[in-house]
C-alpha cells in the first residue's frame, strides 16, 4: 500500500509491516490492532468477507437470494459477480465458506428458477 497521511506518514507501508511482522508484535500491540474497526490480518480473505456481508444484507433487505447477474449494491459493490464467482468456484472454495453460504436462508448453488422453488419448499 502506498497510502500517505496528510502529515506525510506512510500509513500504508506501516500497516503492511504490521501484517508481515505479526509474530514479532507484543500481545498488547496485536490486541490493539485487532480492536480497530475493520482490521484484517489477511487482506486476501477480506474481499470474500465483503461479498458475504453484502449477500447477507441483500437477503435481509430483499427477502430472497436471487441476485441478478449484473446487480450492483447501492454502495457500488458488484454483488451479482461475487455470487456468480461463488457458484462457479464451488468445488475449489473452502469447506468453511461453503458452510457459511449454505447457512444463509436463501442461498442456492444454482441460479435456475426451479432450484429457488425447491429451496423455498424445503422450509
Amino acid at each position: 500500500m502506498k497510502y500517505i497521511t496528510s502529515t506525510g506518514f506512510n500509513l500504508g507501508n506501516w500497516v503492511s509491516e504490521q501484517r508481515l511482522n505479526r509474530q514479532k508484535l507484543s500481545k498488547n500491540q496485536e490486541e490493539r490492532l485487532m480492536d480497530l474497526p475493520e482490521w484484517v490480518w489477511n487482506i486476501v480473505q477480506n474481499p470474500w468477507e465483503i461479498g458475504f456481508d453484502s449477500m447477507r444484507e441483500f437477503i435481509m433487505r430483499e427477502g430472497h437470494g436471487r441476485v441478478p447477474a449484473r446487480y450492483v449494491t447501492p454502495d457500488g459493490y458488484r454483488l451479482g459477480n461475487w455470487v456468480n464467482t461463488q457458484r462457479t468456484n464451488r468445488l475449489s472454495i473452502s469447506q468453511d465458506r461453503i458452510e457459511r453460504l449454505e447457512a444463509l436462508p436463501e442461498w442456492v448453488w444454482s441460479a435456475k428458477a426451479k432450484d429457488y422453488t425447491e429451496k423455498c419448499n424445503e422450509v
